[in-house]
């Protein structure tokens, strides 16, 4: 028992641990980035348009107006290409 401890908390597993919460953490930056963006640009250009709630792009009925995003992979999420 004590030896599948010590195998757990040896510093290869520690150092996985590590790796992912760096990537989620890195993730979590990108789409704060983003959020600040969109949000930089409504106050930029003042716009206060009630659609522009949720996903930009996504669902594509709902996108937002004034938005063109790019729909060409479905392996990929759509992402705004201009305004």
């Amino acid at each position: 028992m004590q030896k599948l401890i010590q195998r757990m908390v040896s510093q290869s597993s520690l150092l996985m641990n590590f790796r992912d919460i760096f990537i989620c953490f890195g993730i979590f930056i990108l789409v704060l980035f983003a959020v600040v963006a969109v949000q930089n640009i409504r106050a930029a250009y003042e716009l206060s348009r009630i659609d522009w709630q949720g996903d930009p792009c996504v669902p594509r009925l709902f996108k937002w107006e004034g938005i063109n995003c790019s729909y060409t992979n479905t392996s990929i999420p759509p992402r705004i290409i201009s305004l």
